[in-house]
């Protein structure tokens, strides 16, 4: 149901208002609080008086923010000039990308912030409701125009938002409050059937590929009866690997040397540039969006030539599971390994097997950290172990098998997270309906 009156405001973004609500200036409600300078030897104290938000405390808290990583003591505070922000204050960063991707939270306890944050602090004027109208605005409009992203307090203090009654504040927040809570615990439900649907899919996927299950449904390798199948599933060996102790009994323990082979690829910079994906296996750059920019050099001399079939291994991300088996011709950076298949080896059951968590784990124990933020492969240490390897027409089979279980489960996780994009747009819509008043909620 909408207002019965309406006013113009002359305001961009925001047309028309109720005739009974008013348009301020933030200036007019709202004080800005910076954060402070928050040095290396004074963090890592998971006790105190004060927590101390950053962008990543800010962007996992949610509506309400009541902890952080680090706190600091009263006696800190006054000692380094850290501002105190009180409850109820809006806190959001304001460098960088973490300012572009617009996370912010209701202060639930008087903290302090990093030189990275500010907040908020308002007057006559409902935290509730102020949480919910910035959900509305994007921070991106206040930018400095720099080279860094970066807000301009002055742009956002001269900023236009609505102004209705307290009353009537309230009674939206005791709406979005309610009306949010039950979209939010529908969306909470449903990503928890895709957390375990996907596990699911790699429960199956890493059962298969290690020899823990069969196949199913009696089908058969090349020449075997069903029960000749059964008989061979059922029966295993010891395989000499610590992390697998056995393996079916036609299967081989082979060491990855002996059909992974790494290639002297050459350069053709003309070639399109391909990477690695967690999620998607090898795609082409052109596939990636907004990633290819931050992927890409200048320099392309040192780019390795990936034929169709090759396998491609990340050596900062294997022990991630950013390996793959690429369908095309392309180009890949120095921080790949590109790899020949043995003739031992189906190119679709190597795509799915070393991506899988048993083989994953793998890459793990052959990587070796450099500082602290980077891990990289060790193809020395990779190459000798000893991997299973079943015979080609079971790989098949086996891809075969993986390939009609998983189809069922993607396509359940596909529709379910329509059903979450749905449900966020729906609240999205809700909150600026309301906060605007577009929406009359009494």
């Amino acid at each position: 149901m909408r207002y019965e009156r309406y006013r113009k405001t002359g305001i961009p973004w925001l047309p028309e208002v109720p005739e009974e609500w008013e348009v301020h200036r933030v200036r007019n409600h709202y004080t800005v609080v910076s954060g402070s300078g928050f040095s290396p030897e004074i963090q890592g104290n998971a006790e105190g008086d004060f927590p101390v938000c950053k962008a990543s405390d800010i962007s996992n808290a949610g509506k309400e923010l009541r902890t952080a990583a680090n706190w600091i003591s009263s006696e800190v505070a006054k000692q380094v000039g850290f501002h105190i922000m009180p409850l109820g204050s809006l806190l959001f960063p304001k460098i960088g990308e973490a300012m572009r991707k617009n996370s912010r939270a209701i202060a639930m306890v008087d903290c302090c912030a990093d030189n990275n944050c500010q907040c908020l602090v308002p007057h006559n004027i409902d935290s509730g409701y102020t949480y919910y109208l910035f959900t509305q605005i994007d921070m991106n409009w206040f930018d400095n125009a720099g080279p860094v992203p970066c807000l301009s307090n002055k742009k956002l203090l001269g900023f236009s938002i609505p102004f209705p009654p307290l009353p009537t504040q309230r009674a939206i927040v005791a709406f979005l409050d309610e009306k949010c809570g039950k979209v939010d615990r529908l969306v909470a439900a449903k990503q928890k059937e895709v957390s375990l649907l996907k596990e699911l899919k790699q429960s199956i996927i890493a059962d298969a590929v290690t020899g823990r299950r069969g196949t199913g449904n009696g089908e058969r390798g090349m020449g075997e009866s069903c029960a000749e199948t059964q008989s061979r599933r059922g029966k295993t060996k010891p395989s000499g690997i610590a992390w697998l102790p056995e393996v079916p009994e036609g299967w081989e323990v082979r060491r990855a040397a002996s059909f992974l082979k790494v290639k002297d690829a050459p350069s053709a910079p003309e070639e399109e540039l391909l990477s690695v994906f967690l999620d998607r296996g090898v795609i082409r750059f052109s596939e990636g969006g907004e990633k290819r920019a931050n992927a890409t050099s200048k320099d392309l001399s040192k780019y390795q030539l990936v034929e169709p079939d090759d396998f491609v291994m990340n050596n900062q991300q294997a022990w991630r599971g950013s390996v793959g088996v690429s369908p095309y011709r392309g180009i890949v950076s120095p921080a790949y390994f590109v790899v020949q298949l043995g003739d031992c080896i189906d190119p679709k059951y190597a795509n799915i097997a070393f991506r899988s968590k048993p083989f994953v784990s793998v890459f793990e124990l052959c990587s070796r950290g450099v500082g602290s933020i980077q891990r990289n492969l060790i193809w020395n240490m990779f190459k000798q172990q000893h991997l299973p390897l079943p015979p080609l027409p079971e790989q098949r089979e086996i891809v075969a098998y993986i390939e009609a279980k998983t189809a069922k489960i993607g396509a359940a996780v596909a529709g379910l997270e329509r059903e979450i994009a749905a449900l966020k747009e729906f609240k999205q819509r809700l909150i600026a309906d309301v906060v605007t008043g577009q929406r009359r909620v009494a």
